[in-house]
């Protein structure tokens, strides 16, 4: 793309909302498996549930989804960054 005269910040956009969208996408799964270690240690422990704080778990899934975004776009733009700086010729070595 920058053979034909694309701008970095146009080549680099679509690559980031895909890491974005993947690191969103890995937060949720992450979520899920979170719930589901907090139900079955519930089932085996029903002591728990009086230890539970909703606030606590909300402000941790929030964070979850939040660290998913900040690493994946973080390390998209590292390795876009990478590429981008690239002469043609030494893309194919």
């Amino acid at each position: 793309m920058q053979l034909v005269g694309a701008t970095r910040r146009f080549i680099r956009k679509p690559f980031i909302l895909s890491g974005i969208s993947h690191g969103i996408y890995a937060a949720i799964i992450a979520i899920a498996f979170l719930a589901g270690c907090l139900y079955l240690a519930q089932r085996e422990i029903p002591e728990l549930i009086e230890l539970q704080d909703v606030e606590l778990i909300g402000t941790l899934f929030i964070g979850v989804i939040l660290m998913g975004i900040i690493i994946s776009w973080i390390s998209t733009l590292m390795a876009v960054r990478k590429y981008l700086k690239l002469k043609s010729d030494e893309l194919y070595f």
